[in-house]
């Protein structure tokens, strides 16, 4: 199966792998809170929906975190 892109933005993108049952993202900038914690967000809901088993995260492009947001994630 193909990947499912269900977020692709300036902040960052979020894609499933069906086939293998994997949630995707990546920062293209640095992000930060609604920013932030909508694309994760959109994560948690489709690893329910789908039951995925496995996330991987490319943060290389992101900055530190707010405190507010570290305390969110």
């Amino acid at each position: 199966m193909s990947p499912i892109t269900v977020v692709d933005n300036e902040f960052g993108s979020l894609v499933y792998h069906p086939d293998k049952k994997i949630i995707h993202h990546t920062f293209h900038q640095p992000i930060g809170g609604d920013s932030f914690r909508s694309l994760l967000s959109s994560g948690i809901e489709l690893l329910k929906q789908n039951n995925a088993e496995k996330w991987l995260s490319d943060d290389r492009e992101n900055a530190a975190l707010s405190p507010e947001d570290t305390e969110w994630g």
